[in-house]
């Protein structure tokens, strides 16, 4: 298990959900390619294997298909038109969304009013550090 995981599931403000199989994620990344989202970064792919998205004070990581009270990542960047981009939205806060620039390769957090970068990382552990009250 991971370190993030670990935190994620000791913490007293955020909820972990249960972790996706193997099969669900084959599935899930053919209707992601069909929809023209780009591939989820390994880091977070594997995330998703442990802990199929996280909710807590006014933040979330999406998930993938999900039971509960998760958002579903191919429907909300779907809703937020970006199918053909190189991003994708994987969570958010009370003022930005955590976005994988796939061309880029690094995770932004971008402002929710104008999508401008406030920050990047190269590493997933980083990027959700930077999103959730951890």
């Amino acid at each position: 298990m991971s370190e993030l995981v670990k935190i994620i599931e000791e913490s007293d403000e955020l909820w972990c959900g249960e972790g996706v199989d193997a099969r669900k994620f084959l599935i899930y990344k053919i209707e992601m390619k069909k929809k023209k989202l780009p591939e989820l970064p390994l880091e977070f792919a594997d995330f998703l294997k442990e802990c199929n998205g996280v909710r807590g004070c006014c933040c979330e990581i999406f998930a993938m298909n999900p039971d509960g009270p998760f958002s579903d990542i191919l429907s909300e960047n779907l809703r937020a038109g970006m199918g053909g981009s190189d991003g994708i939205i994987l969570g958010y806060n009370d003022f930005d969304f955590l976005v994988y620039d796939s061309e880029n390769r690094e995770y932004q957090l971008r402002d929710k009013d104008g999508m401008e970068i406030s920050a990047s990382y190269q590493n997933w552990e980083d990027a959700a550090a930077a999103l959730l009250p951890l």
